[in-house]
C-alpha cells in the first residue's frame, strides 16, 4: 500500500511516513530552525531595525545620531555599535528545543 504524499513549501515531496521518521529525530529540523532564528535576529539588528513583532524602532536622538556618525556605525542601527552583540547571536539545540539569544550581557 502506498502512503499519501504531501507537498512541502520548499517544493519537495515526502510521505507521512517520512515526516513521522523526521519527527522522531528532530535535531536536523531544529538546527534549521536555529539557523533561521539567528539570521532573523541579525537581520533585524542591521537591516529591518524592527522589534520581533515588526514594530519599527524609535528614531535616534540627534546626539546619538551624531555620535554614531562620528564612530562610523550610524548605518547599522540602534543595537549595533561595536558588533559585540551582533556577533554573539547564536543558537543551541538542547533536546527537543532551540535556544537562541546573545552571548553578551548588558547592565
Amino acid at each position: 500500500m502506498s502512503l499519501p504524499r504531501l507537498r512541502l513549501r520548499n517544493g519537495r515531496f515526502t510521505t507521512i511516513e517520512q515526516l513521522i521518521q523526521d519527527l522522531q529525530n528532530p535535531t536536523p529540523l531544529l538546527q534549521r530552525v536555529g539557523a533561521y532564528l539567528k539570521a532573523s535576529i541579525q537581520n533585524r539588528i542591521t537591516t529591518t531595525k524592527t522589534a520581533p513583532d515588526g514594530t519599527p524602532w524609535a528614531p535616534w536622538a540627534f546626539v546619538t545620531e551624531m555620535a554614531r556618525e562620528r564612530k562610523g556605525t550610524a548605518g547599522y542601527g540602534l543595537l549595533y555599535d561595536s558588533g559585540a552583540l551582533y556577533n554573539s547571536i547564536d543558537y543551541q539545540v538542547v533536546g527537543k528545543q532551540v535556544i537562541a539569544g546573545a552571548g553578551v550581557s548588558y547592565a
